[in-house]
């Protein structure tokens, strides 16, 4: 899909709706681990676990860095849900998002409302913009508060996180990923949750 390999696993009964997974992360695939929370939904549905562009299985050093973009996410998506409708006779399916797969459950259904029965958010997220300036301001604030001198340090030098210029509009750290973990580690270090309004 999208010019690249793509792993899945399908799963279930072929004549029972088709259930795509969509996993968080980005990159944290659950394959793994489908049996323990799945066995049951098999009954219902023919699921789909989709291991999503350098992820899992689909993961490759190969894939160009430059199409690692949440566009790039949806038209794989896209293509894999024409793919399973084509191959399993379906009209429509059921979509599941959980936290980072909610971010692309969203996107999709919004631009094809037509392909799915119904869209299943788990952990959905909705403003991540503002989750992750709430967060920052939570974990500096409690670091004053504590003096804690190391964890001032760390999130003055990441800095505030600041708002992409085109939609879909995401929040950036000028550190990149690793400076997003910092300011998530001190979240959980405080006993905050990643909670997206």
């Amino acid at each position: 899909m999208g010019g690249i390999e793509q792993w899945i696993s399908i799963r279930g009964n072929i004549d029972n709706p088709i259930l795509i997974y969509l996993h968080g992360g980005p990159g944290t695939p659950v394959m793994p681990l489908f049996r323990h929370f799945q066995a049951s939904l098999e009954d219902y549905f023919l699921i789909v676990q989709w291991e999503q562009r350098g992820a899992g299985k689909s993961f490759s050093r190969r894939i160009p860095k430059e199409t690692m973009t949440i566009e790039q996410f949806i038209s794989d998506l896209y293509e894999l849900i024409e793919l399973l409708k084509k191959r399993f006779s379906k009209t429509k399916i059921y979509l599941i998002g959980h936290s980072w797969g909610s971010v692309l459950g969203t996107f999709i259904v919004q631009r094809y409302p037509q392909l799915f029965y119904a869209y299943i958010g788990v952990g959905q997220a909705s403003n991540t913009v503002e989750t992750e300036k709430r967060m920052y301001e939570f974990v500096l604030e409690r670091s004053k508060e504590l003096n804690n001198k190391k964890a001032i340090r760390q999130l003055e030098k990441v800095g505030p996180p600041f708002k992409g210029l085109y939609p879909p509009y995401t929040t950036f750290y000028k550190g990149g990923y690793m400076a997003k973990m910092t300011v998530y580690g001190w979240v959980a270090k405080y006993g905050g949750i990643i909670k997206y309004f």
